[in-house]
């Protein structure tokens, strides 16, 4: 797609939805009208927007559930917002759009008028001018499942309970050995895997390999524990849990060296069967855990009745600990409600020094992120666990170093 300028207008009234494909169009973009929620995603993936307008007066789902649907598609562009509400309410969906870590670029308090529309467009920072951006084809993730093109890197999960950080785990996350496009990152493949009905084999597939990577380290005396992310679509097979079982007993391993995880979001669409395959996993000694939590989607009772493991802070939130004093109290909250629940509390992307401090002296147990180390591919993550373990036998509460 070679014009730069994309603008996806998300608009019920379908005159006032004309009229603003003519100002975008006049203003040097192309346009992609949306008048219901099931044409978000696939138009963010297909169209890949430089701006989304979002008019709040939808009739299907609010304006929130629309920026829900936006940052779940892990949507970059820019938004504006529109709509016949109170001031409080607007600066309120200003804020939770930007709590979801969308860019929310501007809100306007009534109906877009034509010169508000244009002025809000022309505002707007775009990109650099681009080469065709690739977008797989089902077929495409179809081979790389049959190729075995797809595998695991590794990233450092460390203990934020002790100054040094020392290292207790590891996050397994997806990647696309492509011939093309070098390796590809699960976030670039996972909505066209999900729309072809693909997502439980690809999870199956680095399922396999990180059940081999871990025989693999336990040979050369490497133990510590591997999360991986499973898809509330796998639940509603019964047999997972005896089948993931029954894999890691053939492989040799201990149960608790495989510590799976399933989306806070997720598990709320179908809570009774993740409830009943989570208490299968822990009967059978496989630790669980919810990731990306924020406390949107389950109540504190329907989390005391999950046999959880673990639950993990979502990157979002994070993200904006340092400067937001209302994320610093919901973080807070949810290592107060976990210590409650006497289960492990986790937060992904800590990409700086004061943030893993800051989570440090929050209370939270452990901690994942670029700060202690990026994605590494199986080799690379082998080696620095060996020379962690080296380090340690020689030095002993020695400081932790930022890179690796």
């Amino acid at each position: 797609m070679h014009n730069r300028n994309r603008v996806m207008i998300i608009e019920h009234d379908g005159c006032s939805r004309r009229t603003l494909c003519d100002v975008a169009e006049e203003a040097g973009f192309v346009v992609a009208e949306i008048g219901s929620m099931s044409e978000v995603i696939p138009t963010l993936t297909e169209f890949r927007p430089t701006v989304v307008s979002l008019g709040l007066a939808m009739p299907d789902a609010d304006g929130i559930e629309y920026l829900r649907a936006l940052a779940k598609a892990r949507c970059a562009a820019p938004v504006i917002v529109s709509g016949e509400v109170e001031a409080k309410i607007l600066a309120a969906i200003e804020h939770v759009g930007r709590s979801f870590g969308l860019s929310m670029h501007r809100t306007i308090g009534q109906s877009l008028e034509p010169c508000l529309f244009h002025e809000a467009l022309t505002e707007v920072e775009l990109p650099e001018e681009e080469e065709d951006a690739w977008c797989p084809r089902e077929q495409e993730i179809r081979n790389a499942i049959a190729n075995g093109d797809l595998l695991a890197f590794f990233q450092p999960r460390m203990n934020l309970q002790h100054h040094d950080f020392p290292h207790v785990g590891t996050e397994a996350v997806m990647r696309w050995r492509h011939p093309e496009h070098g390796m590809v990152a699960a976030e670039d493949f996972s909505a066209t895997a999900a729309r072809s009905g693909l997502i439980g084999p690809l999870t199956e597939t680095v399922l396999i390999f990180v059940i081999q990577q871990l025989a693999r380290w336990k040979n050369v005396g490497l133990g510590l524990p591997v999360t991986i992310d499973i898809s509330a679509l796998q639940f509603d097979e019964k047999a997972l849990p005896e089948r993931i079982t029954r894999m890691i007993a053939e492989a040799d391993l201990e149960p608790d060296l495989l510590h799976l995880e399933i989306s806070e979001s997720a598990a709320s669409k179908q809570l009774d069967a993740v409830s009943v395959s989570l208490t299968q996993f822990r009967l059978n000694g496989i630790s669980v855990g919810l990731r990306s939590y924020r406390g949107q989607h389950l109540s504190p009772s329907e989390l005391c009745n999950l046999p959880l493991s673990a639950i993990k802070l979502d990157r979002h939130l994070v993200n904006g600990i340092e400067r937001d004093n209302d994320v610093q109290m919901a973080a807070r909250a949810t290592i107060a409600m976990a210590r409650e629940l006497n289960v492990t509390i986790r937060a992904e992307g800590i990409d700086t020094a004061p943030v893993a401090h800051l989570l440090q002296s929050f209370d939270c147990d452990e901690g994942a992120g670029f700060f202690f180390g990026k994605p590494q591919h199986a080799e690379q993550f082998t080696s620095f666990m060996q020379q962690r373990r080296l380090r340690n036998e020689t030095n002993p509460g020695g400081s932790f170093p930022i890179t690796i």
